[in-house]
């Protein structure tokens, strides 16, 4: 019993660094967007590079690589929906989804 306590402590300790991760990308998306910026200046792309390496590969591939800081930005949103499913896969998002797994 202790061991499945600590295990969901340190999927939950793992699950809101990883979240921390993404809100530092969404800041510094969020701060080009509103300097007008389009696209990600280069000394960003390695930022956002290490920051996504921290988490799973399912949520890594659902951030979309584009140039445009909007682009970028809108699959920032991808990469948290994959995270909240990581943390609790009986997560539904939508309506579809939720009827899906009702069955």
């Amino acid at each position: 019993m202790a061991d499945d306590h600590r295990r969901r402590g340190d999927h939950r300790r793992d699950f809101y660094r990883m979240l921390r991760s993404t809100d530092r990308i969404l800041w510094l998306l969020e701060e080009l967007n509103m300097d007008g910026v389009g696209e990600i200046p280069s000394p960003a792309r390695p930022r956002i590079q290490e920051e996504l390496a921290t988490l799973p590969k399912r949520a890594r591939q659902r951030f979309r690589s584009s140039p445009a800081v909007q682009d970028a930005l809108d699959s920032v949103f991808d990469v948290q929906e994959e995270l909240f499913r990581w943390r609790n896969p009986e997560l539904a998002f939508d309506e579809e989804e939720a009827a899906e797994r009702a069955g």
